[in-house]
């Protein structure tokens, strides 16, 4: 009987330090957390309005309003998620960072009611633009491969890639969100993604930036800047 009496203390002991470790945890974990927002409301110019920084403070702070509202707007994106990542392109140019450039771009552009999309890769390569431009026939089901309608791949003046370089600076895309929150069925969606090489092909960005309904928006217009440019005009595109 003492033996068990004993060993029932030594656990009760044992739990109890268990239970006291976690909750030093919690408690330092806590006071990093009060003194980081508390620093972060003193610097002059930082974003506390940015999407990541507002889901933390809310799960700090038990605010679970906004973490539904958060909640709901990932549940209202998976409605579109497939329509917006399917391309149902079966004949498609490569990975940007598998295409040989030091630094690149495409465009990808569908709207509705409209049956051409088009995919649009920029690139340098040493000193030589390339331009590698689809227009795609968009299929009547979503099994059903787009038909290739044109497809140019070319070497390019250096004038296009300053246009698009001076616009990339412009539109600080780099420093943009992935998405806006905005999503919707009977629109436009406008696909960027950019990548680069950075101090050695070992250190590389990649970046993707997508908006819906983008024609009256910086990328939007850089988008249609770059059309022009090259000379390619689609009747149904809402430009």
């Amino acid at each position: 009987m003492k033996s068990f009496a004993v060993l029932y203390l030594v656990i009760l002991l044992t739990s109890c330090s268990g239970n006291a470790g976690e909750k030093q945890e919690a408690n330092e974990r806590d006071r990093i957390m009060s003194h980081y927002f508390s620093t972060i409301d003193s610097l002059p110019f930082q974003d506390t309005a940015s999407e990541d920084f507002r889901l933390l403070k809310a799960y700090y702070k038990n605010d679970t309003v906004y973490l539904n509202k958060r909640h709901k707007q990932a549940l209202d994106l998976l409605k579109y998620w497939d329509e917006i990542m399917s391309t149902n392109n079966c004949d498609e140019p490569p990975p940007l960072n598998e295409s040989g450039f030091q630094e690149a771009y495409r465009f990808t552009y569908k709207t509705a009611f409209c049956d051409t999309s088009v995919n649009m890769t920029i690139g340098r390569a040493d000193k030589a633009v390339f331009l590698d431009l689809y227009l795609f026939v968009i299929g009547r089901s979503a099994k059903e491969c787009e038909t290739v309608l044109t497809h140019i791949k070319k070497e390019v003046d250096i004038a296009l890639w300053n246009k698009l370089k001076d616009g990339i600076r412009f539109v600080d895309f780099w420093g943009l969100k992935n998405d806006n929150g905005q999503w919707g069925l009977d629109g436009s969606r406008l696909n960027i993604a950019g990548f680069r090489t950075l101090m050695g092909v070992s250190n590389q960005e990649h970046k993707v930036v997508s908006r819906w309904a983008a024609e009256e928006t910086a990328v939007g217009i850089l988008f249609k800047d770059l059309l022009d440019l090259i000379g390619l005009e689609i009747k149904c595109f809402r430009f």
